[in-house]
């Protein structure tokens, strides 16, 4: 480019004391810019020569304190002024400007006359109306501030072009000495001297807008560029929009602050001047800040094709306060298509306190294969800056695919898409986060897929959050995500108990998923089961509370092994409390849960195995309290209480139809063993009930039975059954054979008969009745002891109880070795 001025200036001095005075100037210049290259000019120098030619009219004031001993060679003294200039009367300039510098002489030695000096300058300049800076306002230094260096030859450059910056400061220590037959009076001496300065703040520029500041006048390439290996910069309220790539590209610095700014939008923040690329884009930079400057928030928004802030190979920053695909109040979407801030194989960076909203992409995306120690906390993601209404991202909240990444405090709600997504490569945690509600927790602002999605990542935890209102799960495993927590969250409850169900499950754990403990949550109101279990294996559910969802409570399949339910407590399901299904699922453990008031159960086991169902409470239902069907096999259910509370057997708190059964091919099925038997309660029907030619090898034993009307055990639900005489019949347990018992001679003696298969060991299991009840085939109340008998050739048998007390109604049930059969309770007999 080609420049040329012209002007004058007016100066009047005056002193003040013998070493102070003071000076007054008025300048007045005409500059004028020209190019035959303006498409290889940078954006500010494009800019001048279109507005070309540019009046500047300024008032300035200098005070000067000068305390030399020479004028031309001073040896002891200081020299030193500060200079106030303003622009604005009159002319295109607009700007307070102050400068200084200061040079102190002393004499080191008078024989050698070796003389020392130190100087110090510096300068600041801002607009006095909020309009940008030109070039030829702000600072440019050259040899006469750093020896050494051309005319601007120190400071930011954009596409080579030097473009000043708003503040400076230089450093020089100097030392001069006589040359060696050089007459003094010459005025050569020799010298050794080190400068140094700092030009390295831009402040209040504009590139890529026109002067209106709300339309594209865009670069070629970039705003504005720093990539030169400086040690430090600071980059104030720049505004930096419809650019053909990026809004600012800094590179392999030290120390950079970005200080408030526009990236991507007009100068108020409100309408879209996007740039081609990234708004602001950092590579190789340690030290970082992108913060607020005096209630002005840096604001990443409208980026064509990629995103509004990406960071990349940097360490150690803060980023806080932003705006990131929405506008200047934080209100609604001026969307980035991408990510509204991207950190890539970043180290310890901390982002906080800002809007990441109305995003094509994610509010913020976090993608690193080594530890980033990087923190997240308190960001609004997806909503506006109140947190009570939508500004969606198109993908999501927050995704992390980088190790040691904590997420603390930020509100994931009203996306599109997830709440927060931990993927493959991230570990860390995610605590007190809300994920599907306002920012109160108490109104439902839904994500439209979950609260929180655990995708193929290893050791995590999810604490504390509240995980209600979405339109999926509020929080999902799967793609062999493992090694996690899930702890004191609320699932489709508000922060204050509100009803905010969730779609589906409250969770769910799937997909390969292993070794994931969800622990002391609170989940309700979810439209669809409290917790499900897919896929997955070595899952433990423990010490939760589940209530009103319109599934099951926890629903346990599609092949899950190696399930722990422990301590939990489930009410008012709308079907049953723990469901099992699936012919390979297998190992789910059910222990000490309370089921109270689920409609269709307890624990229904469809087609699973080797489950274990055991210290189980289970009140008020209408179905069947614990039931096997379509296969399901070598479970083992023990020490439940169904029907009553612990300790008050005969207070029976049940309205279903059987307390526990077996049907559909239902298969070698434990209810209780002799020792930990099941305790069962009821106002009418069956104890347990067992159904179809199939279900077969269900043995019975051991448990205590309080029912007050219905048999105790009913094969085949048609009432009692008949003995046949080789117990060769077809049906439930094959319909096995019970003993006949009559009173025996001696006291407490009462004889056992048996006839059925030959060549077969029958445990015969003896009980005392309700003596309540009327005489006939009642169910046993206490456990008094078992007889083993075997069978001759002819399918007989015979044997002797001794009971304590004579008079006592006692019943039996015979199991049959070999095939694992129970029987129905035999017709009472009483002891001698």
């Amino acid at each position: 480019y080609y420049y040329a001025d012209q002007g004058f200036s007016l100066r009047v001095s005056a002193p003040i004391t013998n070493d102070i005075s003071t000076t007054f100037r008025y300048n007045y210049k005409e500059l004028k810019y020209s190019s035959d290259s303006y498409y290889k000019l940078s954006q500010p120098y494009r800019r001048l020569v279109d507005g070309s030619p540019f009046l500047q009219s300024t008032v300035s004031q200098t005070l000067t304190y000068n305390t030399l001993d020479s004028a031309t060679l001073p040896h002891e003294g200081i020299l030193a002024s500060v200079t106030q200039e303003i622009a604005g009367l009159g002319g295109d300039s607009r700007f307070y400007k102050i400068s200084g510098r200061a040079r102190g002489y002393y004499t080191v030695s008078d024989d050698m006359d070796l003389i020392a000096s130190l100087a110090a300058s510096g300068g600041h300049v801002a607009s006095i109306d909020g309009s940008s800076l030109h070039v030829f306002d702000q600072f440019a230094l050259d040899s006469n501030d750093i020896r050494g260096f051309a005319d601007s030859g120190i400071g930011p450059r954009m596409r080579g072009d030097p473009i000043g910056g708003t503040t400076y400061f230089t450093a020089s220590a100097e030392a001069t000495f006589p040359l060696p037959g050089v007459s003094q009076d010459s005025g050569f001496r020799g010298g050794f001297f080190v400068d140094g300065a700092k030009d390295g703040f831009f402040d209040g520029c504009t590139a890529g807008l026109n002067r209106t500041g709300k339309a594209a006048a865009k670069n070629g390439w970039a705003g504005f560029v720093a990539d030169n290996g400086a040690d430090r910069l600071t980059v104030r309220d720049l505004i930096t929009g419809g650019n053909t790539a990026y809004g600012a590209i800094i590179r392999n610095l030290n120390t950079l602050k970005i200080q408030a700014g526009r990236y991507g939008t007009d100068r108020q923040g409100i309408l879209a001047v996007g740039n081609g690329y990234e708004g602001l884009y950092v590579e190789n930079v340690s030290n970082l800040e992108v913060v607020a400057y005096d209630g002005r928030y840096p604001q990443f928004s409208g980026s064509v094709n990629s995103g509004g802030l990406t960071i990349k190979n940097s360490q150690d920053g803060i980023v806080k306060n932003v705006r990131a695909g929405n506008n200047a109040a934080g209100n609604a979407a001026i969307p980035n298509k991408y990510s509204g801030i991207y950190l890539e194989n970043t180290v310890r960076m901390v982002v906080s306190n800002s809007v990441l909203s109305g995003n094509g992409g994610e509010g913020i995306l976090v993608k690193s294969t080594v530890p980033s120690c990087t923190s997240l906390n308190s960001l609004y993601l997806g909503t506006d800056a109140t947190g009570t209404a939508a500004v969606p991202n198109g993908y999501g909240g927050a995704w992390i695919d980088a190790p040691n990444v904590n997420v603390t405090g930020c509100l994931a709600s009203g996306n599109k898409s997830n709440g927060i997504v931990f993927y493959e490569n991230a570990t860390g945690n995610i605590k007190a986060c809300k994920a599907g509600t306002d920012k109160t927790g108490t109104v439902a602002l839904p994500n439209g897929n979950k609260g929180i999605a655990i995708g193929g990542a290893k050791d995590w935890t999810v604490s504390g959050c509240v995980l209600s209102g979405n339109m999926q799960e509020g929080i999902s495993t799967y793609r062999g995500a493992s090694r996690g927590t899930v702890t004191g969250c609320q699932m489709g409850l508000g922060a204050k108990g509100e009803k905010l169900g969730n779609k589906y499950a409250g969770a769910w754990i799937g997909d390969g998923s292993s070794s994931i403990e969800v622990s002391s949550n609170t989940i309700a109101n979810n439209a669809s089961s409290g917790v499900s279990v897919s896929g997955a294996f070595n899952i433990s559910i423990l010490g939760s509370t589940i209530t009103d969802c319109a599934g099951q409570g926890i629903a346990v399949y599609g092949g899950a092994s190696e399930v722990l339910v422990q301590d939990i407590v489930i009410k008012g399901c709308k079907y049953s409390a723990v469901g099992i299904s699936g012919a390979n699922t297998q190992k789910v453990d059910v222990l000490r849960m309370t089921s109270d008031n689920n409609e269709w159960g307890g624990i229904q086991v469809d087609g699973a195995h080797h489950c274990r169902i055991e210290d189980n409470v289970i009140l008020n239902y209408t179905g069947c309290g614990i039931s096997f069907y379509n296969g399901a096999h070598d479970n083992t259910i023990l020490s439940n209480n169904v029907g009553c509370k612990p300790g008050f057997p005969t207070q029976a708190i049940y309205t279903g139809w059987a307390a526990m059964g077996a049907w559909g091919g239902a298969s070698k099925n434990t209810f209780g063993v002799i020792g930990r038997g099941n305790t069962l309660a009821s106002g009418s029907q069956m104890g347990v009930y067992l159904n179809d030619d199939s279900t077969l090898g269900n043995r019975v034993r051991g448990n205590s039975m309080y029912m007050t009307q219905g048999l105790g055990i009913d094969i085949g639900g048609n009432g009692p059954d008949s003995n046949d005489l080789t117990d060769s019949d077809s049906g439930p347990n094959r319909k096995q054979n019970y003993p006949t018992l009559t009173k025996g001679f001696g006291t407490g003696k009462i004889n056992i008969a048996y006839r059925g298969a030959a060549n077969r060991t029958i445990l015969v299991d003896l009980y005392s009745v309700d003596p309540s009840r009327d005489a006939g085939s009642e169910p046993g109340k206490a456990f008094l002891g078992t007889v083993t008998l075997a069978t001759n050739a002819s399918g007989i048998a015979s044997g002797i109880f001794t009971a304590s007390t004579a008079g006592l109604r006692i019943t039996a049930v015979a199991t049959d070795s070999l095939t694992g059969d129970s029987s129905e309770f035999s017709i009472n007999g009483t002891s001698g």
